[in-house]
């Protein structure tokens, strides 16, 4: 479920929006931007670790160590150590292991930080200043100094999610700082502040104007749209898909720290459960780690054992597309190219040049070409002849967007994609896309796939050559949440979505522009889909498919294959697959590619903690 806290706009109705928005039952994928992962929290001197879920044994993590923060790939943690004068900031692997240190003089109560990058922590010293440290280089640099008045006691900092701003806590106020222009502002009677895991760059913490001081969403500004029903409580942590909150219940003043009863609770204020009988005053929610795994089809059903992409196994990747590049590099100097989502929730590219090697993941210009960037949920690709490469993506404002890559290497900039009949944009559950009759030349006619957010209708249109669009139009069929579509040699679109109702259809619309009825395919697991991908295999002399091959992952999160023979026809579809084959387990998105007679997939996976 992604939940939305009101916009400044709509504060006249917060409180009645936050209620419907409560309410709402998730419609497509994980939340943006994380999965909720493992918690490690403060007991003494020492951190433990606990399943996400709260089942299980905590197990310990090694070292005197305090106030943890995981990493934004969930895989390493910052704390601070204890026991030896002067204490000192490190990082290592969540059991403790592989301990680097970053910065050998720091007071015990500074609270670390993470970058959404993952590059950067940052602490709030017991002086007010704001202190950044480059976690590869070790590099020390100064923010800004609170200049609070306080004698004792510095507090917790947190990052926003676009790392574009940083919540300072004190001991009765918060202050938010801009990185870039480091500019503050005070946020009076308002503390244990946490951000919002998406881009709204809203806050929820606690009023201490009022006694009993409850649960609260503010604005950076200092606007308070809207409550919640969670009094006489801390908050310790916004679990990552922002469906959850890790509070703590006030047991009795510990030393150095108070003691807490540490709950899950939902946003309507219920107990979901106990997760710690006793913690102290710090506490961390780690997202799941997620990274980009590829795998190719050898023999009928096999694939080979999935390996990060580009090896890069630390790299987060909350969903990826990969597509092949029609004209192998000759004009793009890219082999493959590959989009996803990262860390900070931001649209992020990178290619396999022509040497065979993989370049680092590097930001897509956001709209209007800016260097910020642009956030999504899903992102789709697909390649052309002349070595372009467009994009379409659903934002995290659930708007379609697209952007072309040239062959030069520079982006348009991501564009809102009009609605049907006049509506200024588009918002969707999923988007697709694919290339057809490009050439060295011309980029060809985009045909791009969405359904729409409210009740998962298909709607399809293409770009053309010139940059224009035709109208939307809808195919027909069942309501879906995931979609995907893939061209023939003979230019027939085949397209496959995940119904609502927990099944998989296929439709094809023909060179000439007619849409075939939908069918049901048949052999799939029950349960239900989070995510599904098409790749057509076509005879190279008549360009009819002669090969479908579908991919999909299970609401148990394993990815699974199929392989249709002449699946033009629909009964292919409906009766037994030509083969069945599971792919890799703890998946979450895929996509898939085709040159030649090479199949390959890019599934995001979840790796252990």
């Amino acid at each position: 479920m992604n939940i939305k806290p009101p916009t400044p706009s709509r504060r006249a109705g917060a409180a009645l929006a936050l209620t419907l928005a409560l309410a709402s039952p998730g419609i497509a994928h994980a939340a943006f931007p994380g999965e909720n992962g493992v918690i490690v929290y403060q007991v003494g001197e020492s951190l433990w670790k606990l399943p996400a879920d709260g089942s299980g044994s905590a197990t310990p993590i090694a070292g005197r160590l305090v106030h943890p923060a995981v990493s934004p790939n969930g895989k390493k943690l910052a704390a601070v150590t204890r026991g030896s004068y002067p204490d000192s900031l490190v990082v290592s692997n969540l059991d403790g292991s592989d301990r680097v240190v970053i910065e050998d003089n720091v007071r015990w109560d500074a609270y670390p930080a993470w970058s959404p990058d993952g590059k950067t922590l940052a602490l709030l010293l017991f002086s007010g200043e704001i202190v950044l440290y480059d976690v590869a280089t070790k590099k020390e640099e100064y923010l800004v100094n609170l200049n609070w008045n306080y004698t004792y006691g510095a507090y917790r900092v947190r990052w926003s999610p676009l790392g574009d701003k940083l919540v300072a806590e004190t001991l009765t106020e918060s202050w938010v700082v801009d990185v870039a222009s480091k500019t503050m502002t005070e946020l009076p009677f308002f503390k244990g502040a946490d951000w919002w895991p998406d881009t709204s760059g809203v806050l929820l913490g606690q009023s201490t104007s009022e006694d009993p001081s409850c649960f609260v969403f503010r604005y950076p500004n200092g606007a308070t749209p809207a409550g919640l029903p969670i009094c006489d409580k801390r908050l310790m942590a916004v679990a990552p898909d922002g469906t959850k909150l890790l509070t703590g219940l006030y047991l009795s003043t510990g030393s150095p720290t108070p003691i807490y009863k540490l709950f899950a609770q939902d946003l309507k204020g219920n107990v979901l459960q106990t997760m710690v009988e006793r913690a102290d005053a710090a506490a961390d929610w780690a997202r799941v780690p997620k990274t980009a795994m590829r795998t190719t089809l050898g023999k009928p059903g096999e694939w080979t054992a999935p390996v990060p992409l580009a090896d890069d196994a630390d790299s987060y990747t909350s969903q990826s597309a990969i597509a092949v590049m029609p004209d192998s590099g000759s004009l793009g100097g890219a082999l493959r190219r590959a989009l996803g989502i990262g860390t900070d929730g931001r649209v992020y590219e990178r290619a396999q040049l022509t040497n065979g090697n993989w370049g680092a993941w590097v930001l897509v210009p956001g709209p209007g070409k800016t260097v910020a960037g642009i956030a999504a949920k899903q992102v789709a690709i697909a390649g052309a002849l002349d070595g372009s490469l467009q994009a379409v993506i659903v934002g995290s404002d659930d708007i379609v967007y697209h952007a072309m890559r040239y062959a030069n290497g520079s982006w348009s900039g991501f564009a809102q994609v009009n609605g049907a009949n006049g509506a200024a944009n588009f918002a969707a559950r999923d988007v697709a896309i694919a290339i057809v009759n490009s050439s060295l030349s011309t980029p060809g006619q985009a045909h791009v796939v969405a359904n729409g957010l409210g009740g998962g209708t298909v709607y399809h249109r293409v770009r053309l050559d010139d940059g224009n669009w035709t109208p939307w139009g809808a195919p027909g069929g069942p309501a879906t949440n995931a979609v995907a579509v893939a061209f023939a040699g003979n230019k027939d679109l085949y397209l496959v979505g995940t119904t609502t109702s927990g099944g998989i259809t296929r439709t094809v619309r023909r060179a000439s522009g007619a849409w075939d009825s939908c069918v049901s395919v048949s052999d799939l697991p029950a349960g239900g889909f989070k995510d599904v991908a098409v790749s057509i295999d076509s005879d190279p002399f008549t360009g009819n498919a002669k090969l479908a091959y579908l991919a999909y992952v299970g609401n148990d999160n394993q990815v699974w294959s199929q392989a249709r023979l002449n699946p033009a026809g629909a009964s292919s579809w409906t009766g037994e697959p030509a083969w069945s084959s599971p792919v890799m387990p703890n998946g979450r998105s895929v996509s898939m590619a085709m040159r030649g007679s090479l199949l390959e997939l890019l599934a995001v996976q979840a790796q252990p903690q």
